[in-house]
């Protein structure tokens, strides 16, 4: 079964598979501590990038986000990844979504682990697989994801 919801809110910032909260907007305070090894220009970028996305300006945002991913900053890998998810500034593409998902995943990054797994879940863009999806579950519930316990809870009840 598909999860995936086109009328997902383009602000969403954390899980593209399932409607998102309008109140669950980031906080980019808290990603100035996840980002002491990038330069001070990576999180201008990236907050420029984020306005570019408020302001409906995608095909800029995602430009910027190309920009940072390729330079392995992994919440512009995780946005570029919804980004392809749901074709906003650029061509819808499962491949290109699952790729950047799991580029954002390798540096543990909640969001990109937790959508990477419903990717999984559901086969969507990779082959389907509930161990890998479990695996990715559980390394996203333990940063604190509160999608990944409940799905997590409910896979084990």
């Amino acid at each position: 079964m598909n999860h995936i919801n086109p009328k997902a809110g383009w602000n969403s910032h954390r899980h593209f598979l399932y409607e998102p909260l309008l109140e669950d907007q980031p906080d980019l305070s808290k990603e100035i501590g996840k980002v002491q090894d990038y330069v001070p220009n990576k999180l201008q970028k990236y907050q420029e990038a984020k306005s570019y996305e408020t302001l409906q300006n995608q095909a800029e945002a995602v430009k910027i986000y190309n920009e940072l991913a390729i330079e392995g900053y992994a919440p512009a890998q995780f946005d570029l990844g919804i980004c392809y998810a749901f074709g906003r500034g650029i061509k819808k593409s499962k491949s290109q979504a699952t790729f950047w998902f799991q580029k954002a995943a390798d540096q543990k990054h909640p969001g990109g682990l937790y959508n990477l797994a419903i990717c999984y879940k559901d086969g969507w863009g990779v082959k389907k697989s509930n161990t890998i999806a479990t695996e990715l579950l559980t390394m996203a519930a333990k940063q604190g994801d509160p999608d990944a316990q409940t799905i997590l809870n409910t896979i084990h009840s």
